[in-house]
């Protein structure tokens, strides 16, 4: 098993992009907990791209304690075989002039699961926040399943906040016509997946590391790591 503990930090005018990466063994258990306070005029974009492990769960919390700082948050998890992804998401608006947003995909297959919850929070002293978090998922098994819990806590008037979440099915249609142009049903399924799992990271900054992700994405599609 492997276990990752961060607690800090991101200090006022910084701007950090980051990317995480779990291709872990298929047979192993890991566990994620972060706490993150963002302070004055921070910008912090934080990516994940999880497809390994047996057992996985998080528990991810930022608080955004000063004026000006603006946070988001793209994940995108591949779901195969028996896996299981737990993960939660908590955003803590301490003070106001903010922006947080949250864009999480799951793809299951086999008896895979994932279970995605996020809790927003928008203090009394929070105006002017504009804050949202939307979870999809994409079930590619009648045995995978998916959970979506979006929670909203607004404590202010003055604010913008949304969240949503929807499951569905693989288009069998998408499949049709791809196939009507000659390429095989593997092909064109893990096309749909990959199109699907980078969409979590449309609105991500760093357009390297949205190559990396599409690159390591694509390997694993092709070469079934899992």
């Amino acid at each position: 098993w492997f276990g990752l503990l961060r607690d800090g930090s991101i200090g006022a005018n910084s701007r950090v992009s980051e990317l995480f990466i779990n291709r872990l063994d298929c047979n192993s258990t890991f566990v994620r907990s972060e706490q993150i306070k963002l302070l004055r005029d921070t910008n912090f974009n934080s990516a994940t791209l999880s497809l390994g492990g047996l057992k996985n769960k998080s528990d991810i919390r930022y608080e955004l304690s000063g004026i000006g700082s603006n946070l988001g948050v793209f994940m995108a998890t591949h779901g195969t075989g028996s896996r299981h992804d737990d993960c939660h998401i908590e955003i803590d608006h301490k003070v106001g002039k903010n922006t947080s947003q949250v864009e999480v995909h799951a793809a299951c297959d086999g008896k895979s699961r994932t279970i995605g919850t996020g809790l927003l929070k928008i203090s009394d002293n929070a105006q002017k926040t504009d804050a949202g978090q939307v979870f999809r998922n994409l079930l590619l098994s009648d045995k995978a399943k998916a959970e979506s819990i979006p929670e909203l806590e607004v404590l202010a008037d003055d604010v913008s906040a949304n969240h949503g979440a929807a499951s569905a099915p693989l288009d069998s249609k998408q499949i049709f016509y791809l196939q009507s142009r000659g390429i095989d049903e593997k092909v064109a399924r893990d096309l749909i997946v990959q199109g699907f799992l980078m969409d979590a990271f449309r609105d991500f900054p760093s357009k390297n590391l949205v190559e990396k992700i599409k690159t390591l994405l694509v390997v694993h599609l092709d070469c079934d790591l899992m």
